[in-house]
């Protein structure tokens, strides 16, 4: 993303609204039709024109890289919102949720997060990792957690199969997500 106009300058608040929207529009357009998505329809759908995008984001790439910059920076606040709750088990379970709601509504996005961007994208998803893990093991260090389970096996649990899903014809209910997490959230918990 280009953080100056062309004088050098600090963009305007309206170039910095519509590149917001741009961001936006392009998440949920990658995450609705995953990433072959075109400048044009990220365009109409931000309701701003072809050549603002270009302007601010010249490379696809580089408008990949805000996305995944986006939704990583999302998920790192949810990390840390759930670290300050006392309660280990409650702050777990919230994230894991959170996590796989994510990655539910975003089932594009999940799966662009993998090996892509740049080191801004490295270093946020590094963050996220190690901030999962801490969450994971203090769950675990108050035996409210499963020792058994590493922070990568309950990562990869928080995959769960999205209200857009289906198995040989079988067409999941609105609320898989929620009794998914429910399940493994009960098999998870250290009795």
């Amino acid at each position: 993303m280009v953080d100056q106009d062309e004088t050098g300058r600090a963009p305007r608040r309206d170039a910095v609204r519509n590149t917001e929207k741009v961001i936006r529009a392009a998440r949920e357009m990658v995450a609705a039709h995953g990433l072959d998505v075109g400048y044009h329809e990220v365009a109409a759908h931000a309701g701003v024109s072809a050549a603002t995008v270009y302007r601010r984001f010249p490379e696809r790439a580089h408008l990949l890289e805000a996305v995944l910059l986006d939704v990583l920076d999302q998920l790192n606040a949810m990390t840390a919102a759930a670290a300050k709750d006392s309660d280990a088990w409650e702050a777990f379970a919230q994230l894991f949720t959170a996590l796989a709601e994510e990655n539910a509504r975003n089932s594009g996005l999940s799966e662009s997060l993998r090996g892509r961007g740049g080191p801004a994208v490295q270093a946020a998803r590094q963050k996220l990792l190690s901030a999962f893990a801490r969450c994971v093991r203090r769950a675990q260090a108050q035996n409210q957690l499963r020792g058994d389970v590493t922070w990568q096996d309950i990562l990869l649990l928080s995959r769960l199969p999205s209200p857009t899903s289906s198995y040989m014809d079988v067409h999941p209910s609105e609320d898989i997500v929620q009794k998914g997490c429910a399940v493994v959230l009960s098999g998870l918990r250290a009795h």
